[in-house]
């Protein structure tokens, strides 16, 4: 008997360091969203890539509108904000179940290359947000002379 009660509690301190390390992992996940997001409810998922001649951002948005959305392009980053999807409310409402994403975000995000501020893009279609932002034209090297005194 006290064999299968050892074993008992064996399995019982594997299973509580796995939950420790799962509640290690999400909430090391969750600080590194809290400085793309800080105080926002929510932060849609978003691709972020860079070709040679643009940089692009795609967020999903599902559900809000032009209206709802904001896009702020400075010389170092770029930032996305938004509020929508809120759910109905009130006294008479018994929710069972609420998995959408809801209220405000905010991201801002770091851009390694120089953009063109004055040429940058975004649209809005079927919950995705595209933002392009064109990288600015470097001059072309030239070779410059060496003066004597």
């Amino acid at each position: 008997m006290l064999h299968g009660s050892q074993d008992t509690f064996e399995r019982l301190s594997l299973l509580k360091d796995r939950i420790a390390r799962l509640f290690e992992s999400a909430s090391t996940r969750a600080e590194f969203s809290a400085s793309d997001s800080e105080g926002s409810s929510w932060s849609p998922l978003v691709d972020l890539y860079e070709t040679p001649e643009q940089v692009v951002l795609i967020a999903e948005v599902p559900g809000l509108s032009m209206k709802d959305l904001d896009v702020v392009v400075t010389d170092s980053a770029l930032t996305v904000k938004g509020e929508g999807g809120v759910q109905p409310g009130g006294n008479e409402v018994v929710h069972h179940r609420v998995e959408r994403s809801q209220g405000a975000f905010s991201r801002t995000f770091d851009l390694s290359a120089a953009v063109d501020r004055d040429k940058v893009t975004a649209e809005y279609r079927q919950g995705l947000l595209r933002v392009v932002l064109p990288k600015r034209r470097r001059g072309k090297p030239r070779s410059i002379q060496v003066q004597t005194s």
